[in-house]
């Protein structure tokens, strides 16, 4: 992501300044997401990626199993894929299956 400066496929200010529009509360939801650089998917495959170099005990689905690191979140970006509206591919849905093909 934008730690690697040659290998940028997500903006960091607009994905940042979308995420930081939507706020807690209501309009949090997954169903009114509306923003362009920045879905409830696509947060969960970065927190996803995050956990691949953690050893923090949130990171794992099984405790002690290296292999189930952020699992939980890809399986949660893969279920709101499934979920969304069929039809117009997004941007983000995109940038998510560009780091999990099997989304």
């Amino acid at each position: 992501m934008w730690e690697q400066p040659f290998y940028n496929y997500i903006n960091r200010s607009a994905f940042l300044e979308d995420m930081c529009s939507v706020g807690p509360g209501p309009d949090a939801e997954a169903a009114t997401w509306t923003r362009e650089f920045c879905s409830p998917a696509l947060v969960n495959a970065i927190c996803a990626l995050g956990c691949m170099s953690s050893r923090h005990p949130g990171a794992f689905k099984y405790p002690g199993d290296l292999r189930s690191r952020g699992h939980h979140f890809i399986e949660e970006a893969e279920r709101i894929i499934r979920n969304e509206e069929q039809g117009t591919p997004r941007l983000t849905t995109m940038q998510v299956c560009h780091d999990f093909p099997g989304v």
